[in-house]
């Protein structure tokens, strides 16, 4: 391949003639796929609803679902952790400490 990069055309033509037909089924996918995308983006620009495949449909699906996640007060969870289980573990620690030290 050349430094310039070659046209769609001049490519196709270095193909064999074997390959014409896959050549041409993909271009029609890519055709339709582009339609299809289009034709979902218009729609949903019309209305309220979030782009197909964006986190903000994938969010409106999950609240339409009812999914709960649980907890979502990280910081508090946080703080429970260094209150009760860290300090059990740091306490264990001194004891294997002591432990040793005898």
């Amino acid at each position: 391949m050349s430094a310039q990069r070659k046209s769609l055309e001049q490519l196709v033509k270095e193909l064999p003639p074997e390959l014409e037909g896959e050549v041409t089924d993909f271009v029609l996918f890519l055709l339709e796929k582009r339609t299809k995308f289009q034709t979902q983006l218009d729609s949903s620009t019309d209305s309220d609803s979030p782009l197909p495949g964006s986190p903000a449909l994938l969010a409106q699906l999950a609240r339409e679902a009812n999914i709960n996640t649980g907890e979502t007060d990280i910081s508090t969870r946080s703080r429970e952790i260094l209150e009760s289980e860290y300090a059990d573990y740091l306490t264990a620690q001194i004891n294997d400490l002591d432990d040793d030290a005898k």
